[in-house]
Formats: structure tokens, C-alpha cells, sequence
């Protein structure tokens, strides 16, 4: 299984915290993996209730080139998303929690 790096929406790392012993987390914490049909998924952990976007971007070195790929409001305390990816081989993700 290859190695996770988990990255608030600040930026800043999040170290080897495993999400699934968090009851309800402060700040929105998003998880990589792939999926039982073998294509990439997204954990998003959050808080109940609250509306979340996650963004996409294959080039970090454009802070311009974020763009949306899931917008909503979690119903429980995680939810699973599989993106629909084109041709990048290569994509960053971001979770921003919204007013």
C-alpha cells in the first residue's frame, strides 16, 4: 500500500493521525486511497452538517489552477468520494470547509 500524506486545507502537515479515531473533527481532513473497484477515492472527514468543496489541482506551482471537483454538506462524519479524473496522471487535493 503506498504512503498517505494527509494536508489541512491550510497546508500545513498533518502528520500520521489516523482519521477513523476522530469523533468529530474541528478541521475538514482528507484521505486518499483506492477503492475496492481499484480506482482513486477520497475520504473526506468533517463535521455533521457543515458544507465542504474539494478542490483538484495537477500543479502546485500554479495556485491559480485549483479547481472544484465536489461540493456539499456531509450528512455523517466522513463521505466517500470517487472523482472523475481525465487525462492527469498526476493531482493534488485540497478539502476547504464553506460558511
Amino acid at each position: 500500500m503506498a504512503e498517505v500524506k494527509l494536508w489541512p486545507g491550510d497546508g500545513a502537515v498533518g502528520g500520521s493521525l489516523d482519521p477513523k479515531d476522530m469523533l468529530a473533527p474541528a478541521r475538514s481532513l482528507l484521505e486518499a486511497f483506492m477503492s475496492a473497484n481499484a480506482r482513486p477515492a477520497l475520504a473526506l472527514y468533517g463535521q455533521t452538517g457543515s458544507n465542504y468543496v474539494i478542490q483538484a489541482n495537477p500543479d502546485l506551482g500554479n495556485p491559480a489552477g485549483w479547481y472544484p471537483i465536489w461540493q456539499g454538506t456531509l450528512t455523517d462524519l466522513f463521505q466517500i468520494i470517487e472523482p472523475a479524473l481525465s487525462g492527469n496522471r498526476v493531482l493534488f487535493f485540497r478539502a476547504r470547509k464553506e460558511p
